[in-house]
């Protein structure tokens, strides 16, 4: 598919928004300048980089075949210039959605300019989704689009997709450091339902090279639910997440305590069987002040420990609510791991300080912890969502979306992960608002 070019000026360029914290925010690219969203709609996902600074990302919607794109961002070739937005690929743009729709997770980037994702439908098996490499670019500057695996393939979708059909992003050993993906080892992701029991797996997926010819196979490492309230967990949400000795760590939205709550489980492979455990099972304090209904991805802190976030529980705060979601910590004590609450949402005047955490924490070189919350305040004309930032110091919200209202759309969603680059400015999409209220990449200077 040839690219699909749309050049910035600065009339597409939003002026730059500073919040009461001090933060400015530059709106980088708004989407859907023209009817049709023919450059995407709804970005609401993490962003990845590769080393000449350009930025990839999926939209949800949009695109030649309305269901999404895969794009790309070019950073100026001088102080003043603008970024360059392109369309690398449409999805559903083949018979029937063959080439997958609705990408609705991050990219992963390998050494050779690869990308790699999934979608949430499409495909050639019960529209329940795809894995897919977007080739890079060959000698005349196309790209093509693999795909390796169709979800729902097996029998009652026993290698995933179905009800939820939500594949998570990809990752592979390595990832945690910032190594790029070595096109060769497995991936590995998860699904939130499917499987031999209904209720998500996770799976692996790894080339096998046989006569010249490449042929991806996956195999489910873990099925969720084995037993009645699955207290191991049900339908993991987000990314795994690949330490050193290639151990799987990562979240189940239900299951656990009382089939609704969420855990944090490791899978590893101590012989030729993965095994799973669980590290925490949510709302085990009481009134669920540990938080409930985890996301992921997990990250490491620079001791191992495991960090991250829930959109409910947590103990009565500003005027006695609850369930507004937790930032956690998981440590191992020699013995077993010990989760403590980093902060609960929703605990300032009017959850001035964001609730529903729905994006995934990231760290910087220092150690302090960046997310954002889809949703902030009391007044449904000021409900934008939030940018915060947590370290040694405490909690700060460092920018805050339709602060004060005045936003066509008041809910920007800033769902996806944010991304930090050396000067330690974040990047990051909203699924709404920018210019044409179709979604936004920004980035935000501290």
């Amino acid at each position: 598919m040839s690219r699909t070019w749309i050049w910035l000026g600065a009339a597409v360029l939003l002026a730059p928004c500073t919040a009461a914290s001090g933060a400015t925010l530059n709106t980088i690219y708004s989407f859907c300048p023209q009817n049709g969203c023919s450059d995407g709609d709804f970005p609401a996902t993490g962003l990845v980089r590769d080393a000449s600074g350009n930025l990839y990302g999926v939209a949800g919607a949009g695109g030649a075949g309305q269901k999404g794109v895969i794009f790309e961002l070019s950073p100026p070739s001088t102080p003043e210039g603008a970024w360059q937005y392109s369309v690398l690929y449409s999805f559903c743009t083949q018979t029937a959605c063959a080439d997958g729709a609705t990408p609705e997770q991050s990219l992963i980037l390998d050494t050779a300019g690869n990308l790699y994702g999934t979608t949430s439908e499409g495909g050639a098996s019960h529209d329940a989704g795809i894995v897919f490499e977007l080739e890079a670019p060959s000698g005349h500057g196309s790209r093509k689009l693999r795909v390796l695996h169709n979800f729902c393939t097996f029998v009652n979708c026993t290698d995933g997709g179905g009800t939820y059909d939500d594949p998570s992003s990809l990752t592979y050993a390595g990832a945690a450091s910032g190594a790029l993906y070595d096109g060769t080892s497995p991936l590995y992701g998860t699904t939130m339902s499917g499987g031999s029991h209904g209720s998500g797996v996770a799976y692996a997926l790894q080339p096998e090279t046989t006569g010249g010819r490449t042929k991806w196979r996956q195999k489910v490492i873990y099925d969720f639910c084995k037993r009645t309230g699955c207290p191991d967990g049900a339908n993991p949400f987000g990314a795994l997440l690949a330490d050193a000795s290639g151990n799987l760590f990562g979240v189940a939205n239900n299951g656990g305590v009382d089939s609704t709550s969420g855990v944090v489980f490791e899978l590893s492979r101590p012989d030729l069987r993965w095994k799973e455990q669980v590290l925490h099972k949510f709302c085990s304090s009481k009134d669920c002040a540990d938080g409930k209904t985890p996301v992921g991805p997990l990250i490491f802190d620079a001791a191992g420990d495991l960090l991250g976030v829930t959109t409910g529980g947590g103990k009565p705060v500003f005027d006695g609510r609850s369930g507004w979601g937790v930032a956690y910590k998981l440590a191992f004590d020699g013995s077993a791991w010990q989760e403590s609450v980093l902060h609960q949402f929703c605990s300032h005047t009017d959850c001035s300080d964001g609730y529903a955490p729905q994006a995934p924490l990231a760290m910087d070189a220092a150690g302090n912890l960046f997310g954002a919350t889809e949703t902030h305040g009391d007044n449904s004309s000021d409900d934008g969502g939030t940018v915060y930032r947590l370290s040694g110091s405490g909690f700060k919200t460092i920018y805050t979306f339709c602060e004060g209202g005045g936003c066509v759309v008041t809910q920007q969603y800033p769902q996806g992960g944010l991304l930090l680059d050396a000067d330690g400015h974040l990047f990051g999409t909203t699924g709404e608002g920018g210019a044409n209220q179709f979604g936004q990449i920004f980035e935000l200077v501290p």
